[in-house]
């Protein structure tokens, strides 16, 4: 999109070392698409990717270890703002 809707968009997941390597695969990917890692194991991004996401999810079968989140607000985002430059 060319112009940021204001909400954040927050990949979360804690996907189990039985799955340590769709893991590593599914945490590529999604860096791939241009999230920025925001904690260890927490991915931000201003634009909608669910498709791309529930589509990582499907295809590695972590489904219920990866939530999507849309957020109004994070706290101190300054730097998030400049990473994206919105």
């Amino acid at each position: 999109p060319k112009k940021w809707d204001g909400k954040w968009r927050i990949v979360v997941f804690d996907i189990s070392d039985k799955k340590k390597r769709y893991r590593e695969i599914f945490r590529e990917r999604i860096k791939s698409l241009g999230l920025y890692k925001f904690q260890q194991s927490i991915y931000v991004y201003p634009y909608p990717c669910f498709d791309q996401v529930e589509f990582l999810r499907q295809v590695f079968g972590v489904g219920v270890e990866v939530k999507y989140i849309i957020a109004e607000k994070i706290e101190d985002d300054e730097q998030l703002r400049n990473h994206f430059r919105i």
